[in-house]
């Protein structure tokens, strides 16, 4: 299996005769760990093993992790704590894994993970702080801040920071305490509610779009918001239906201002590595590249030159009903995420969906063809800085 691994794998066996058998994607692009369960009082005595996407999914059965399933490794556990014989860990590795890259997807820790995890010796917890600090940093170095910061300009005041919860809770804190602007909880959540950025496409009629889930899901504190300029952190932008309909809530809760800024950079192209993006059809940062590509200004080099958050960001806040909407940088990104790290070397990271760079190639239809995808929509706008 490990031979014919594409893309991006995470994987549980139960082999009879053979006992369960956890793998990991040659690259190491899906998370997977394992953790053990020690005797009370016997520190040797091992009574079970676990494996999972995620150490979390450890404490609250009582076991500790014991490392990470490497990239191309498969972890095979056997015997039994009740025979007499005990438990065995064995590990099987290809050869040829060594020559690959190793390159963790970098959305675990915008979005996926939950932040009690550490993934590859990275404290998701602490990369999101991080997030926020750099966030914060590029926030003020367009001149967003409080009404009495020097150098701020008048339409980027800011009076609150309000997070889109649960995931970008520690990037928002954060991000606030760099700003130096209050942090409020402005929206409550209903949990009985899936998580909106994973269901299908908008279909049919109110009832079954997206933002109409995000509206039971979510409600605005009035108290709170009312005449307030709003700073909006979120952990990403995706599709832009849930972003519109939460911009849409706040100025129903009579929100002076309302802006947005992602934890993550623009995402402009579709992820084939297990993240729900197919296709760059619903991407709203793909689109708005794509409709200043066919604007007439887009013919002038100096255009081609601007940064990619000034032609972006500008382009979804008119979308999504913002004043305005500031993406991370991925240098920035990058950084939070490596500088949460427990020692080791530097890492890099799967980031398909910010660089339309597949690690492992992109897969391909039943023909033999490539996926049905075409990057050429975005060419003659390759000078435009996505880092």
């Amino acid at each position: 299996m490990l031979r014919t691994s594409r893309g991006g794998t995470a994987a549980l066996l139960l082999l009879g005769g053979v006992g369960i058998v956890g793998l990991r994607d040659p690259r190491g692009i899906r998370p997977l760990c394992f953790g053990q369960l020690k005797a009370d009082g016997d520190d040797e005595r091992v009574l079970a093993y676990a494996a999972a996407s995620e150490s979390s999914a450890f404490c609250a059965q009582g076991f500790d992790l014991v490392r990470d399933v490497a990239k191309g490794e498969a972890v095979i556990f056997s015997g039994s704590a009740r025979d007499g014989g005990g438990l065995h860990v064995r590990s099987l590795r290809l050869p040829t894994t060594a020559a690959q890259p190793f390159r963790p997807c970098i959305f675990e820790y915008i979005y996926m993970a939950r932040p009690d995890s550490v993934l590859d010796g990275v404290e998701v917890y602490a990369a999101r702080k991080n997030m926020g600090t750099e966030l914060g940093r590029l926030l003020r170095s367009r001149k967003y801040g409080r009404e009495d910061d020097d150098g701020v300009d008048a339409d980027s005041v800011i009076d609150v920071v309000v997070p889109v919860p649960d995931t970008s809770r520690v990037c928002a804190l954060t991000c606030a305490s760099i700003l130096g602007v209050p942090y409020e909880e402005g929206l409550t959540k209903t949990r009985h509610i899936a998580r909106t950025f994973i269901m299908s496409s908008e279909q049919g009629g109110p009832e079954t779009t997206r933002s109409a889930a995000v509206r039971k899901k979510l409600a605005p504190v009035a108290s709170v918001l009312r005449g307030k300029r709003v700073l909006l952190v979120d952990d990403s932008i995706v599709r832009g239906s849930t972003a519109a309909a939460i911009v849409d809530m706040l100025r129903g809760a009579g929100c002076r201002s309302v802006h947005f800024a992602s934890s993550a950079p623009p995402v402009l192209f579709p992820n084939f590595y297990g993240i729900d993006l197919p296709t760059g059809d619903d991407l709203i940062a793909r689109h708005a590249i794509k409709e200043f590509a066919r604007a007439p200004t887009a013919a002038a080099a100096a255009d081609l030159d601007m940064r990619m958050e000034d032609i972006v960001g500008p382009c979804v806040a008119s979308v999504i009903g913002a004043d305005s909407v500031v993406f991370q940088r991925l240098t920035g990104l990058r950084k939070a995420v490596n500088d949460a790290r427990q020692g080791g070397p530097e890492l890099e990271f799967e980031e398909s969906m910010f660089t339309g760079s597949y690690p492992a190639g992109r897969p391909r239809g039943d023909d033999g063809s490539s996926a049905a995808f075409d990057a050429s929509d975005l060419e003659g706008i390759a000078s435009i800085d996505v880092v």
